[in-house]
């Protein structure tokens, strides 16, 4: 049977009978972006399930698609995360954590304009930009420069809108050499 064929069954698990895949592509992980990570773990805890083959005899499971969301859920404290439990040849594993990280078709990233819209919607909730800062586990400047194309001038908006400027980064950049 192929992994597109194989059955699947979601569950909660304890964190501790998850084994990391030995032969996994993925071998170093940046430290700056796991605690990013583990930030929002704590905040929201796993919001993707990881994927892992089934139980073997004792009982414990092997990571296929999620070690960074694991290791990070470890680092949050985490003690339970929901899983996908999905039979996988060996010959198939690598395949599948390969397509799993290319993102095509997986995963798509918000434009950068519509996140930084998200990202400001989001810390108009807080008392202060050091407050929203701070929720996202980032510094200030960060949370800056994120939502910069969310203030961008009418002007500079229907440049971008009407493809005269190439990319939401120079739509800012024009924004900042404007109001000098």
């Amino acid at each position: 049977m192929t992994f597109k064929d194989s059955k699947s069954d979601f569950k909660i698990i304890d964190i501790t009978l998850i084994e990391p895949d030995p032969q996994h592509p993925r071998l170093n992980i940046d430290e700056g972006s796991l605690k990013g990570l583990a930030n929002s773990i704590e905040k929201m805890g796993v919001i993707h399930p990881l994927l892992v083959h089934p139980a073997n005899a004792s009982g414990r499971y092997m990571i296929i698609v999620g070690e960074r969301r694991r290791q990070a859920a470890i680092l949050a404290g985490e003690k339970t995360v929901p899983v996908i439990v999905r039979s996988c040849a060996p010959e198939q594993t690598l395949e599948v954590q390969v397509f799993e990280n290319i993102g095509l078709g997986v995963r798509s990233a918000l434009e950068p304009r519509d996140m930084a819209n998200a990202l400001q919607a989001i810390a108009e909730r807080f008392e202060s930009p050091e407050a929203a800062a701070q929720h996202f586990g980032r510094a200030p400047t960060w949370l800056v420069q994120a939502t910069a194309a969310a203030n961008l001038s009418e002007k500079v908006t229907a440049l971008l809108d009407a493809g005269k400027i190439s990319s939401t980064g120079a739509a800012v950049q024009l924004e900042k050499l404007a109001k000098r």
